[in-house]
């Protein structure tokens, strides 16, 4: 496979739950918050596309197959600014009536085989278990203080 997992094949090919997409668009648009509503090669119809890379096919290959919104921050945003983005989905999602998965990826613990295309450093693991420790217990507001 082009993700070089051998003999797995990941679809990378899902619809986009527009409705959903826009909702949050124009509420976090109305909160000050700097996002944009993009397209990738056309607006709409079979050259309507938005490339996944294995960041997201990885986590969507262990979920049903639906419509899916793709969110991608910058990495330069604030983390400020992320919370108050968060707070906008939470918003949103409250009163969506369909079903939603929401994924979320640090990016950050990377490194944790000396063979893998990122190397190991121990830090990797001690960063991944912070934050799921924090994410355990319900301290979110911690990850404010994690420095950069």
């Amino acid at each position: 496979s082009w993700l070089g997992f051998a003999g797995v094949e990941l679809p990378g090919e899902y619809d986009t739950d527009r409705e959903l997409a826009g909702r949050i668009y124009e509420k976090a648009k109305a909160k000050g918050i700097p996002v944009v509503d993009i397209n990738f090669a056309a607006l709409s119809g079979e050259y309507s596309r938005f490339p996944l890379t294995w960041g997201e096919l990885i986590p969507l290959h262990f979920l049903e197959k639906r419509p899916l919104v793709l969110v991608t921050p910058a990495r330069k945003v604030p983390r400020e600014t992320l919370v108050r983005f968060g707070e906008v989905l939470a918003e949103v999602l409250e009163d969506y009536e369909k079903k939603v998965a929401l994924i979320i990826s640090a990016d950050h613990g990377h490194a944790h085989d000396p063979n893998g295309p990122y190397g190991y450093v121990p830090e990797s693991k001690e960063y991944d278990e912070l934050i799921m420790g924090l994410i355990r217990e319900d301290r979110l507001e911690e990850l404010l203080n994690i420095d950069d």
